[in-house]
């Protein structure tokens, strides 16, 4: 369900560029666009993968 309201979100700003495209204000959409972009590459970056971390080092203490 995620994965189709991010589709459904990037279809919205493609036409909503392209409205403003033609008027002349093409730029502010990719200005938003890019901040969710900057959120999601944060999001994956950040998630818990699960690769167990060595809780020595999360102490500052080499093993």
């Amino acid at each position: 369900m995620k994965t189709l309201i991010k589709y459904g979100l990037l279809i919205i700003v493609f036409a909503l560029s392209l409205f403003l495209y033609h008027h002349q204000l093409g730029s502010i959409p990719f200005l938003i666009l890019s901040f969710y972009f900057i959120y999601e590459a944060y999001r994956e970056c950040t998630k818990d993968n699960g690769r167990g971390q060595n809780p020595h080092v999360e102490e500052g203490k080499t093993p």
